[in-house]
């Protein structure tokens, strides 16, 4: 908790908004941070032959996404392998085009923390006193969403949506967390549908 206070404390002093765009990549890494503390979930159109689609390409807009290049090149990287490692290859013309979006929202959570002390004195006649002492600390994060649209790639219509949440942690930057969170996010895709 103390570390999270720090990092919070390094973020509202030191981080102007030319640096959003840096917590924004913490989101990035947020979603990659670690798997369990990242919520998955996805949907996808029920009528498509998923088992039909062989090829992918990304959209161009991918390079308007509002991180750093260092995370926007590492989590491509990311996609692009773990669709490669389900069969899928990269093609100018292809069956789908993969859509990356970004987004954080700013957070607050408030706690209590309570103490009662007191006590008695004496044998035969008892005096006491008690008292209660009540703490409020308030916890302040980013909490950021990476979003990946599959869609159609000639009628744009959306296939398959999976999106990851979690906190933002800037030492979840590096190459394994980000594909970590990746995987993730895109493990039910494609859709199998059992017959």
């Amino acid at each position: 908790m103390l570390t999270t206070q720090i990092f919070n404390f390094m973020i509202t002093r030191f981080c102007s908004s030319a640096m959003k765009c840096s917590l924004v990549l913490g989101l990035i890494v947020l979603m990659a941070s670690s798997c369990q503390s990242l919520k998955t979930s996805f949907d996808y159109d029920r009528s498509i032959a998923m088992n039909e689609l062989k090829t992918f390409a990304f959209d161009p807009d991918v390079d308007r996404l509002p991180v750093n290049d260092l995370v926007r090149k590492r989590l491509i990287q990311a996609v692009t392998k773990n669709l490669e490692q389900k069969g899928f290859k990269q093609a100018a013309q292809a069956d789908v085009i993969v859509l990356l979006e970004v987004t954080t929202k700013e957070k607050e959570q408030t706690y209590a923390t309570s103490a009662n002390v007191g006590g008695y004195y004496g044998r035969r006649f008892r005096f006491g006193t008690n008292f209660t002492t009540t703490q409020f600390h308030t916890n302040r994060y980013t909490e950021g969403t990476l979003i990946i649209s599959i869609a159609n790639f000639s009628t744009n219509d959306l296939i398959w949506q999976g999106r990851g949440t979690s906190v933002v942690r800037e030492k979840n930057l590096t190459d394994d967390k980000i594909e970590q969170g990746v995987n993730k996010i895109m493990a039910s895709f494609p859709v199998t549908v059992k017959k």
